[in-house]
């Protein structure tokens, strides 16, 4: 009895840690590939306009706006969130190794968007899911900050592990040592994070899933229509993601080419950054407590406003080496006050809803931002680098339009 329930106990630690690891292997290739050097293989290496790794991405987006709740409901319906991480993760792998494999441009830019496409699918759908599946509902926060933090690991790890390859072939050599990380630390996700035994599932359960969907949506877009206050919650955070996401696809063409980040100093950049945001995650639990989420929301917003305005006008490289840090701040505040602030207006037998629509709000968060970035580029490539400070400060305003709708909304419940 002694040996079954150790041995009960040693799988119940695998599975949480194999599942947190997944954070860890998720990230390398966000930043790597999304954040960092996709973008500089398009415009360096290829020598090509900066909407061949916009347009891509915008595409992937669109296209998983229309497929992540039918994707959801499926895997809902078979019980199989495992095993859908695993194919969609093998996608990601696979596609992102044939980037550096094809050379081609055209090729590669195919590649990226179905990439992007599997692995948004993956980390916002099939891997959250599996966190009621590894962990207690006592442990839940405790797994999910465990995920969250190896998730920064994962960044610095992956910025680093590329230096020598990139300075023997350039960006192109990122992406199959990518592909190989994202594997190594994924694996043990598949081994040891497994679904549980379903029997009997019911052939018409997709059919009445999908339709119990589809009217629970229409009903809860007919209440946000129909107060204000929770209209311009949800429009607050669309525009607010909008401007943290448009930062993070751009931020290495930024670095790269108005700054002046060297291929050097730039993965050390996005490492001292991730460094800050690890450890003020912890810090900003606190800050809620003492400020309340409304409040350490609104600076969060604020202090995003300020560094992205100053970096747009800053034209001293030394002193983005401060912002950057500040940057990793403002990052994990905003991820960390989210989630309460969303709890703390919802109903309690809504709240699955309100984070199912902002994980909505995130997907569309990730279309408005890269074509004010490619229109504003376009609009001012008379003055040459001065368009990308001048886009910057857009998704600046962005953030601020976010901070604006906020103060109109009354610190509690907006909905019972």
């Amino acid at each position: 009895m002694r040996g079954l329930f150790f041995t009960s106990i040693m799988n119940k630690k695998s599975e949480i840690t194999s599942w947190a690891l997944y954070d860890l292997a998720n990230t390398i290739f966000a930043t790597n590939i999304v954040s960092l050097y996709f973008p500089l293989w398009v415009i360096i290496d290829r020598g090509a306009a900066d909407k061949f790794y916009i347009l891509p991405y915008y595409f992937s987006m669109v296209l998983a706006m229309f497929i992540f709740p039918f994707l959801g409901i499926l895997s809902d319906s078979l019980k199989r969130y495992a095993l859908f991480l695993n194919i969609f993760t093998i996608g990601c792998i696979v596609c992102t190794a044939l980037i550096g494999l094809s050379g081609n441009l055209f090729i590669g830019i195919l590649f990226f968007a179905f990439a992007n496409l599997f692995n948004q699918a993956s980390a916002n759908i099939f891997y959250p899911a599996l966190l009621t599946r590894v962990a207690s509902r006592d442990k839940i926060p405790l797994v999910s900050g465990l995920g969250v933090g190896l998730g920064y690991v994962g960044t610095i790890i992956g910025v680093f592990s590329v230096k020598f390859f990139i300075r023997d072939l350039g960006y192109r050599g990122v992406f199959l040592p990518t592909a190989i990380l994202f594997l190594l630390f994924s694996l043990p996700s598949f081994f040891f994070v497994k679904d549980e035994k379903v029997n009997n599932i019911d052939s018409n359960y997709l059919q009445s899933a999908i339709n119990s969907y589809l009217q629970k949506l229409i009903g809860t877009f007919r209440i946000i229509g129909n107060n204000k206050a929770l209209l311009r919650f949800f429009c607050a955070i669309l525009f607010v993601i909008n401007g943290v996401n448009g930062v993070l696809l751009n931020i290495g063409a930024y670095g790269r080419r108005v700054i002046g980040f060297s291929d050097s100093e730039l993965p050390v950049f996005i490492a001292i950054s991730t460094v800050f945001a690890f450890f003020s995650a912890f810090v900003f639990g606190f800050v809620i407590k003492k400020l309340g989420e409304k409040r350490t929301f609104s600076l969060v917003l604020m202090g995003w406003v300020f560094i992205l305005t100053a970096v747009a006008f800053c034209h001293r490289k030394d002193l983005c080496w401060l912002f950057g840090p500040a940057g990793g701040i403002l990052l994990a505040g905003t991820w960390v006050t989210l989630r309460p602030l969303i709890i703390k207006v919802a109903s309690p037998d809504r709240i699955g809803e309100f984070f199912g629509l902002t994980a909505l709000a995130s997907v569309l968060g990730s279309l408005f931002s890269p074509l004010l970035w490619l229109v504003t580029i376009a609009i001012f490539e008379p003055l040459g680098l001065v368009k990308y400070r001048i886009a910057l400060f857009m998704l600046a305003f962005l953030v601020f339009i976010g901070f604006i709708l906020l103060q109109k909304i009354p610190d509690k419940k907006l909905i019972e």
